[in-house]
Order: structure tokens, then C-alpha cells, then sequence
């Protein structure tokens, strides 16, 4: 853990004698990185976050040129401008409560891990996860729990969104509890995600309504600087599928 650094408001923003560090831990008591604070440490190779942090400056990372690890907290919820950043995007796992259960004849347990594994061997870099909903299919809270144990290996940051086959009041319930982030609104670099609940319970269409159009417009006119991804899981226009476009957006 780095010995000498100054805080502001529970803010690091400065690390005494930095260059003598090749990994960095970063204390509990810090909630967020300053501006710059390891900028052109080119001698870190790895850095931890505690699951304190919930945001990183602008260009606090930027030219550590022999990192190749950070662990990055499941509370990060803004990572500054000039950060680049990849996230993985994962969908439709259909999960149950019981181990022997299938959708079709599938096993979705065993091919959602099958995925992760894929995810691991391909040892693609990502910074955050975004489930983009029928991340249970039976509605249960063990299926919730199933979900997280299986994901919490890949050590990221994750955000969720409701489908056709789950219970969105239960998920904002439970999740929370299983040290998944319940935020609608994510803000990283000069990107927001704006993650909307367009699930009609016990249907397979979506629905939104004033009230989502109202967030949007929220969001987006009150950060006029930044590019707006809006995360749902119906699709909104008509893709001539009979499967799909029972799905479509109402």
C-alpha cells in the first residue's frame, strides 16, 4: 500500500515519492483519483483500487507505459476523458436457480460459462460489463445469485438492465446485495450509457413510456459534451424476424 499521499475531501491527489513503486494499492480510504496522480509513472506495472473508488480523473493513467494490470472496483462509475476504455457486453443467459435446468434442451448455466471461458481465452482487455437483460429465466433471486458468482471471477465493474424473462423489481432489490451496481446512469471518458428498464412482465415486448423519454432527455441535456449510448434490451425497430420482432419495442 503507497506510504505517503495527499487527500482532499478523500481524493488522492498526489503520491509521494511515486517513482519508487512498480505496484500501487491504493488505500481504503480514498473514494476517488485526482487528476494526473500517476500520469507518465513509467515504472508501475500494476495498480488496485478498493471498492471504495468510484471514479478516476482525467489522465491519471495516462503514459504508465509498462502497465499491464489495474483492478478496477465494481463502484467505478466515471473514468476521466482522456482514459480509453473497453467494455463487454453480454446478453440473454437465461440462467435458472437449479443446476439441471434447461431452456430448449440447453443447459444455460453450462453455456454461459461456456462464454466466460471463451472471454478468458481470448484475453481481450475490458474494463466494465454490461448485462443487457433475461439474465434469469425462471425470475428467481437464485438465478440472480448465480449470475454474480459466475461473473465475479473477471474482477470488472458490472451494470444491468431487465428483460422480457426477469422480475426488474426483484433484480434492483437483490443485486445491490450481490455487489452488482444498480446504476441507470454510467459516465466513462466522453461516453454515457443511459441503461433503461423497457420490460412489460410476463411479455415479450417492450414498453417506454414519457417517464424514460424524460430521462433521456435529462441525461443527455445535462451532459451536452458527452457521446449517449441508450442500453435496452428489446429491439426498437422491426428486423423482419418473427422471433425478433415479437420483442420490438412498443
Amino acid at each position: 500500500v503507497i506510504e505517503q499521499y495527499v487527500l482532499k475531501d478523500r481524493k488522492l491527489v498526489y503520491v509521494i515519492e511515486v517513482s519508487k513503486y512498480t505496484i500501487i494499492n491504493v488505500p481504503d480510504e480514498v473514494t476517488s483519483i485526482g487528476d494526473s496522480v500517476f500520469l507518465g509513472c513509467s515504472e508501475i506495472t500494476s495498480i488496485s483500487l478498493p471498492n471504495s473508488v468510484t471514479s478516476i480523473g482525467e489522465k491519471a493513467l495516462s503514459n504508465c507505459t509498462a502497465l499491464t494490470h489495474v483492478n478496477i472496483p465494481t463502484t467505478l462509475t466515471h473514468i476521466g476523458e482522456e482514459q480509453s476504455f473497453s467494455l463487454l457486453q453480454i446478453t440473454d443467459m437465461h440462467l435458472f436457480e437449479k443446476d439441471e435446468s434447461c431452456l430448449l434442451g440447453v443447459n444455460t448455466a453450462k453455456s454461459f460459462e461456456a462464454v466466460l471461458e471463451q472471454v478468458k481465452k481470448q484475453d481481450v482487455p475490458f474494463d466494465l460489463i454490461l448485462a443487457t437483460g433475461d439474465i434469469a429465466q425462471d425470475y428467481s433471486e437464485g438465478a440472480y445469485a448465480r449470475f454474480a458468482r459466475m461473473v465475479k471471477p473477471l474482477n470488472k465493474p458490472v451494470f444491468w438492465l431487465p428483460g422480457n424473462h426477469d422480475d426488474g423489481p426483484k433484480m434492483t432489490r437483490v443485486m445491490p446485495t450481490l455487489d452488482i451496481s444498480d446504476a441507470r446512469n454510467i459516465i466513462v471518458g466522453k461516453w454515457q450509457f443511459i441503461m433503461l428498464d423497457t420490460q412489460v412482465y410476463n411479455s415479450p415486448l417492450g414498453w417506454i413510456d414519457g417517464d424514460d423519454l424524460s430521462y433521456i432527455q435529462k441525461c443527455v441535456e445535462s451532459r451536452p459534451d458527452l457521446n449517449t449510448v441508450i442500453c435496452l434490451h428489446h429491439n426498437a425497430f422491426t428486423v423482419n424476424s418473427a422471433w425478433l420482432d415479437q420483442h420490438e419495442l412498443k
